[in-house]
C-alpha cells in the first residue's frame, strides 16, 4: 500500500506528458504559461475516463493504464491484480503497463499471481512475464548486480530461443563487460549477427545510452571536453534506428531522446565543431519539430532550439541573432510554419525572463509582435495559441486593462476552445487588479455559470467571487458562494484548483487558515472557511470580526485593530467576543513587533517591550502567550537569560493548561479514529511503531525539552477522494505532561515571530548536498533559546518546523468503514507511512513504508 503513496506525485506528471507516452491528446489552446492549469484538467479527464470504462472491456489492461495516468493507483492495482488473477490472455499487457512501477515488496499480491501463472503461459508470454517479474525483484532493491547476473543467465537458459531471451543477453553483455570499448564491440557485434530485429535495436540503443550519458558519469569523459565526436555517434546511432527499417518497439520510439537529453559536462567546443553541433541540431530538429502542448521551449525540438542550439550560438557571441536565423531557416524547412513562429515568441520572452529584463525591454517587445503577428496573420491551432499567449503575457506584466481587450476577444473569436473558461477567469481578474470589484464579482459569477461543466472553472469563479465579496464586507453573500464552490468540487481533478495567479506578493501564513494566494483553493480548507462564515454571520458583530480577520492576514495591522476594537466596544455581549479578542492581540502583537531592528543588538526595544507587555496582562488567548515568548526572546537577546527562561517557562505553562482539552461533547466516530490513531502514531520516544528505526542516518529516539508540540489541524483525505481539515484537541497518550496544543494559524505566528526578532538571513551553501535554505547566526540565536524549551528547527526548503517529532501531516482512510488507515509521518527532513488496520474496533499500527526525503 506505500506503493499508493509513494507514487501519488509521479503519476500525476506522467499523465501530462500523453505526447510522449500513452494516448495522445487532443491538441490544445492553452498558453506555455497556463500549463500546469491545463495539465490537472487533463489528469481530471483521463480519471473520469478511468473510473467509466466501456462496459465491454471493464477489466482491461487499457483501464489499468487510464487509472495509472490519472494517480489512481489502488483502483489500478486492484484491477490489475483481479486481470492477472482471472484474465490471462490480458496478462502480458496488464504487466507491460505496470512494468515502470511493479516493485515486489509493494506489491506482492501481483507478482505471487503472475508468478503461478507462468507454467500454463505460451513459451514467448511466459518469458516476457518471467523478464518483468525479475524487474519487479531489481527494483524492490532485494538483489545484488552478481545475483542478478546470475539470475539472467539462468533465465537466458531457461528461455533460450525467445525474443526475451535474446534482450536479455543484451543486458548481460552490458553487465559483463566492465570496459567501454569492449562492450560497444560486443553490442555492435550482437546487433550485426540478429541484423534489422529487436533485439538488435536494444543492442545499439543500449551503446547510444551508454554513449549519451554514462561515459560522463563515470568520468570516461572528463569535465571540459569536447563531446562533438561522442554526440555525432550517439546522433548516427538515432538515426540508424529510426530510419535502418527496424521493427516498431520501445528502442526506436526512444531513439530521439538520445539526442534531445544528450549529456555533457561544462563542455568545450573548438569553433568548427561549434558550428557541426549547431548545423546536426538544426537538421535534427527540421526532421523532429512538434511542440509540445505546454512549456515548448522545455520539450523536445523547442528544448533543442531554446537551450542547446542558443548555447552553442552563445559561444559565438550570437544567441539571439543565431537562434533567429535557425528559426527562420525551419520555417522554411518544415510543414508547419505557424508553429515555428509561435517557438519565436516563447523563446524571446524565454530569454527575457532569464536576463529579467523589464517589459519595456527588446526581448519583451519582440515577443509581443511575433504573437500580435501570429495572431493576425497565423491559422490554426497557433494562431489561437498566439492570441492566448498575448493575452497572458500582458497579464504577466500587469498590463490589466491591454490584457483584458485580448481576454474579451479571444472568447469572442474562439468560443469553444478548451482556453476559453481561463480567459474568462482572468478577465475577472483583471476587473479586481485594477479595483472594480462589482464588475470582478460579477465576471467570477458568469465564468462558474458560463463553464460551469469544467470543475476547475465553476470552483475556481465561485472562490474568486467569495474572496472579492469578503474584501468587500459582504460576508453572507461570500459564504453562499464558498458553499457553491464546495459543492461543484470534483476531487477527480485533485484537491488543489489554481489559476497560478502570481500578481502580489507571496503572504505569511493565513490566520483564518484560507490560502493567501490569489489563485490557489484548497479543498480541505474550504468546509472550515463556510462554518467560520456562518458563525460570524449569525453572530451579532460577527462582520467587523471578519473584516479585522481579513485585514489581518494582510498585515494591515493598525486597521484590523480599528475594526476588531469597534466590535468589541459595539457589542460587548456577543458570542463572538473571544474570537475578535484573540484576532485583536495578533494584530497587536504584529504591529508591536513591526519597528525596523527590533530585536538586534543596540536598538533601543523599550516600546516595543511595553506593547508586548501591555498585551501580556490582557486575559488570556493564545496572542497573550505569543506576546510573553516574543518579550522573552528579546530579553534573551539581550542578555537577560535568567528573566527570559522565567518569562518562557511561565508563558508556555499557560499556554499548556489553557489550551488543554476540558470536558465537553462526546467525540464522534471519526473523532475517536482521529485520537486512537494519533496514539499509535505520536510516539516521541521513538517506541512502538518506531522502535529500532533510523531517521536522517540515526536512531529515532526523541528529545528530553519539557514541552511537546502537537499539531491540532490534520488533513483528513476519506476513501473516494474527499478532503477535510480535522480539528484534534485530543492529546496523545504518549506525551502526557507538558503539551502544547498548536493550529496551523499559530505555528504562522511564532514563525512570525522568529522572522521579525531574528531575521530571515541565510547562511551560503558550501557542500553540494547541504540542506538549503538555513538560517543564519542571529534567528538560529533565537532557535536555541527555543530549543530549551521544545524541539524545533529549520524547515529544509525555508521556514521553521514547531512541531515535535514524529508531526502526522495528514491520515488517509483507504476503505468507506475506515478499517485501514496510512498515516503521513516526517521526523525532521525525512517522511514516511504508516500503516493501521482496524480490527473489531480496534487501531493497531502495521508498520512504516514510503521512505522520503521531505
Amino acid at each position: 500500500m506505500v506503493f499508493f503513496r509513494i507514487l501519488a506525485g509521479s503519476i500525476l506528471l506522467l499523465s501530462l506528458q500523453d505526447a510522449q507516452r500513452g494516448e495522445p491528446s487532443p491538441p490544445s489552446d492553452f498558453p506555455a504559461s497556463d500549463a500546469r492549469i491545463l495539465d490537472v484538467q487533463r489528469m481530471g479527464l483521463a480519471r473520469a475516463r478511468a473510473l467509466r470504462p466501456p462496459q465491454a472491456s471493464p477489466d482491461s489492461p487499457e483501464t489499468v493504464g487510464l487509472l495509472l495516468r490519472s494517480s489512481e493507483i489502488k483502483e489500478a492495482l486492484a484491477l490489475a491484480r483481479r486481470i492477472v488473477e482471472t484474465r490471462p490472455e490480458h496478462l502480458v499487457a496488464t504487466l507491460r503497463i505496470l512494468a515502470e512501477w511493479l516493485n515486489e515488496g509493494d506489491a506482492p499480491e501481483i507478482v505471487a499471481a503472475a508468478r503461478a501463472r507462468l507454467p500454463s503461459l505460451p513459451r514467448e508470454d511466459a518469458a516476457t512475464v518471467a523478464r518483468m517479474l525479475a524487474g519487479a525483484t531489481l527494483r524492490s532493491g532485494q538483489i545484488s548486480e552478481s545475483a542478478r547476473i546470475a539470475e539472467l543467465q539462468d533465465f537466458v537458459r531457461t528461455y533460450d530461443g525467445t525474443r526475451e531471451a535474446q534482450q536479455a543477453r543484451v543486458t548481460l553483455i552490458a553487465l559483463l563487460n566492465r570496459d567501454s570499448t569492449t562492450r560497444f564491440a560486443e553490442l555492435e557485434a550482437f546487433a550485426g549477427r540478429h541484423p534489422r530485429t529487436v533485439e538488435a535495436a536494444r543492442a545499439l540503443y543500449t551503446k547510444a545510452f551508454d554513449l549519451h550519458v554514462n561515459v560522463v558519469m563515470r568520468g570516461e569523459e572528463p569535465n571540459g571536453s569536447d563531446p562533438t565526436e561522442r554526440f555525432m555517434k550517439v546522433l548516427a546511432i538515432a538515426n540508424e534506428l529510426e530510419y535502418g527499417a527496424y521493427p516498431p518497439c520501445e528502442w526506436v520510439d526512444k531513439a530521439p531522446d538520445l539526442v534531445v537529453e544528450f549529456f555533457a559536462t561544462d563542455a568545450i567546443y573548438s569553433p568548427a565543431n561549434r558550428d557541426r553541433m549547431i548545423e546536426a541540431l538544426t537538421q535534427f530538429v527540421g526532421r523532429h519539430f512538434t511542440l509540445h502542448d505546454g512549456e515548448a521551449t522545455e520539450w523536445s525540438a523547442g528544448y533543442l532550439v531554446a537551450h542547446k542550439i542558443a548555447d552553442l550560438f552563445e559561444l559565438k557571441g550570437e544567441r539571439i541573432a543565431g537562434v533567429e536565423r535557425t528559426l527562420a531557416r525551419l520555417e522554411q524547412d518544415t510543414a508547419d510554419a505557424a508553429a515555428v513562429r509561435y517557438l519565436s515568441a516563447l523563446f524571446y520572452r524565454r530569454e527575457a525572463q532569464m536576463t529579467r529584463e523589464d517589459k519595456g525591454g527588446p526581448l519583451r517587445t519582440k515577443a509581443r509582435a511575433a504573437l500580435r503577428d501570429l495572431a493576425k496573420s497565423g491559422g490554426g491551432q497557433y494562431q489561437r495559441k498566439a492570441l492566448a499567449s498575448l493575452a497572458a503575457l500582458h497579464f504577466a506584466e500587469g498590463d490589466y486593462r491591454i490584457a483584458r481587450g485580448y481576454f474579451t476577444e479571444f472568447i469572442d473569436r474562439y468560443p469553444e476552445s478548451d482556453w476559453g473558461w481561463v480567459a474568462a477567469l482572468r478577465i475577472g481578474q483583471t476587473h479586481e487588479a485594477l479595483e472594480d470589484l462589482g464588475a470582478a464579482v460579477a465576471s467570477y459569477r458568469a465564468t462558474a455559470a458560463r463553464y460551469a461543466s469544467i470543475p476547475q472553472a465553476r470552483v475556481l469563479g465561485h472562490v474568486h467571487a467569495a474572496r472579492v465579496l469578503e474584501r468587500m464586507g459582504t460576508f453572507d453573500q461570500a459564504e453562499a458562494e464558498y458553499q457553491a464552490a464546495l459543492a461543484g468540487w470534483d476531487s477527480g481533478y485533485g484537491t488543489q484548483y489554481s489559476s497560478y495567479w502570481s500578481a502580489e506578493p507571496a503572504e505569511p501564513g493565513p490566520i483564518s487558515g484560507l490560502p493567501t494566494d490569489r489563485g490557489v483553493a484548497y479543498l480541505e480548507d474550504l468546509p472550515s472557511r463556510i462554518a467560520q462564515l456562518r458563525r460570524s454571520n449569525a453572530t451579532p458583530g460577527g462582520a467587523l470580526a471578519e473584516r479585522g480577520r481579513w485585514l489581518l492576514e494582510r498585515q494591515r495591522w493598525t486597521e484590523a485593530q480599528v475594526a476588531l476594537r469597534e466590535m468589541i466596544a459595539t457589542y460587548p455581549k456577543s458570542r463572538g467576543i473571544g474570537e475578535a479578542r484573540e484576532l485583536l492581540h495578533r494584530a497587536r502583537l504584529e504591529a508591536a513587533l513591526e519597528p525596523a531592528g527590533a530585536g538586534r543588538p543596540g536598538v533601543d526595544d523599550t516600546k516595543t517591550l511595553d506593547a508586548l507587555a501591555a498585551i501580556a496582562r490582557e486575559p488570556y488567548t493564545f496572542g497573550v502567550s505569543a506576546a510573553k515568548i516574543a518579550r522573552a526572546t528579546i530579553l534573551w537577546q539581550r542578555g537577560a537569560a535568567s528573566d527570559a527562561s522565567a518569562l518562557m517557562t511561565a508563558a508556555l505553562q499557560e499556554w499548556h493548561t489553557r489550551r488543554s482539552p476540558s470536558p465537553g461533547t462526546a467525540p464522534t466516530p471519526l473523532e475517536r479514529d482521529i485520537a486512537a490513531i494519533q496514539d499509535l502514531v505520536f510516539r516521541p520516544k521513538g517506541d512502538g511503531v518506531f522502535k529500532g528505526t533510523e531517521w536522517e542516518g540515526e536512531p529515532f529516539s526523541g528529545g528530553d525539552a519539557p514541552f511537546v508540540v502537537v499539531n491540532t489541524d490534520i488533513r483528513v483525505t476519506f476513501a473516494g477522494g474527499a478532503v477535510q481539515r480535522v480539528t484534534s484537541a485530543h492529546v496523545p497518550a504518549a506525551s502526557r505532561g507538558g503539551v502544547l496544543l498548536i493550529d496551523n494559524a499559530e505555528q504562522a505566528t511564532l514563525a512570525r515571530i522568529i522572522t521579525k526578532l531574528g531575521g530571515t538571513g541565510t547562511t551560503e551553501n558550501v557542500a553540494t548536498m547541504e540542506v538549503p535554505n538555513q538560517p543564519d547566526r542571529r534567528s538560529r540565536n533565537v532557535m536555541d533559546f527555543w530549543r530549551g524549551f521544545f524541539q524545533m528547527r529549520p524547515g529544509h526548503w525555508g521556514g521553521w518546523m514547531f512541531q515535535t517529532n514524529p508531526i502526522i501531516s495528514g491520515i488517509e482512510f483507504g476503505d468507506a468503514a475506515r478499517t485501514t488507515a496510512f498515516a503521513e509521518v516526517a521526523i525532521g527532513y525525512e517522511g514516511g507511512v504508516v500503516a493501521l488496520e482496524k480490527k473489531n474496533g480496534v487501531w493497531k499500527a502495521l508498520g512504516i513504508g514510503g521512505r522520503s526525503i521531505q
